[in-house]
C-alpha cells in the first residue's frame, strides 16, 4: 500500500503508529494515510474494523476491538510486541471525536503511559498527536479542554522528546506554515492518490467533506514524522499553519 518512496523524508517505514478511534472516517483516513507512508499502525477501536483496512497476519496495519478507554499502555504494547515483533513506539495518534471531548479526561492514564513509552523506547524520541478534525474554532470550550489536556502532555514530555500537538480542521489559525509547504513538495504522489481515489469506504458518510479529512491525515502525517520534529506544543491547522499552545 505504500505510496511515498523510501527515500522520501516523509516515509515512516519501520515506525509504530498506535491510532486510537481508527474506526471513525477520519481515523480511517489517518490509518491509510500512515500505511501510504510505510508505517506499521495498530488501530484501536470498540467498533468493527473498516473494510477497507485489511488487517491480516503479517500485515501493516493491525487491529484492536476495545475501547481505548479500557486498554492500558502496558496492553497497547504486548500487542505491537505480539503483532509486531517490535518493542517501541514511535508515534500516537488520539482521535477526539465530535461530543467526545469529556472523554479525553478519561484517557489522562493512557495518554501520559503512551507518551512514556515512546520516551523510553530505543528512539528515544516521537510524537503524540491529538486529532479534533471538525473542530473549526480554536477558541470553543469543547476545544479548550483538549487543548488544556494537551498543554499537561506537553509540559510533562516535550524535554524528554514527545512532540505533543493538536490538529484542527481550522484553517490560517497561526501566520507560520513554511514546515508544511516544504513537506507539501514530497507529497505529490500522496495527493494524487487522494485526488482519483474515495479509497476509504465509510469516508462517503462522513460529516466532513472529504478533502478536509485528506487535509487532516496529511497534517499529521507530517508531524508524526521527522519534517515535523520542530514543532511542538502546537495548535495546528489542516493548512500547516500554527501557534504553540
Amino acid at each position: 500500500m505504500s505510496i511515498i518512496e523510501r527515500t522520501n523524508p516523509l516515509n515512516l517505514q519501520f515506525c509504530v503508529c498506535v491510532v486510537l478511534n481508527c474506526s471513525c472516517p477520519l481515523g480511517i483516513t489517518i490509518s491509510k494515510t500512515l500505511l501510504k507512508a510505510n508505517a506499521l499502525v495498530l488501530g484501536v477501536d470498540s467498533r468493527p474494523k473498516d473494510e477497507s483496512l485489511n488487517a491480516g497476519l503479517g500485515t501493516h496495519f493491525q487491529y484492536e476491538q476495545n475501547s481505548p478507554g479500557d486498554v492500558s499502555s502496558e496492553q497497547i504494547m504486548k500487542i505491537v510486541e505480539d503483532r509486531y515483533d517490535q518493542q517501541r513506539m514511535d508515534v500516537v495518534i488520539n482521535i477526539v471525536e465530535a461530543g467526545q471531548e469529556e472523554g479525553v479526561k478519561d484517557a489522562v492514564e493512557l495518554m501520559e503511559g503512551l507518551a512514556k513509552v515512546i520516551a523510553d523506547g530505543a528512539r528515544g524520541k516521537g510524537a503524540l498527536v491529538t486529532v479534533m478534525g471538525d473542530a473549526h474554532d480554536p477558541e470553543a470550550a469543547h476545544v479548550q479542554n483538549v487543548i488544556d489536556f494537551s498543554k499537561d502532555l506537553a509540559s510533562k514530555f516535550g524535554k524528554r522528546g514527545v512532540r505533543c500537538n493538536i490538529v484542527l480542521g481550522a484553517v490560517a489559525i497561526g501566520r507560520d506554515k513554511t514546515s508544511y509547504e516544504a513537506a507539501k513538495e514530497n507529497m505529490h504522489a500522496l495527493m494524487k492518490t487522494e485526488r482519483i481515489a474515495n479509497d476509504v469506504s465509510s469516508v462517503d458518510q462522513a460529516k466532513q467533506p472529504v478533502a478536509e479529512l485528506y487535509d487532516v491525515g496529511n497534517v499529521t502525517l507530517f508531524l508524526a514524522g521527522d519534517m515535523g520534529e520542530n514543532i511542538s506544543g502546537a495548535i495546528v491547522a489542516r493548512d500547516g499553519s500554527y501557534h504553540e499552545i
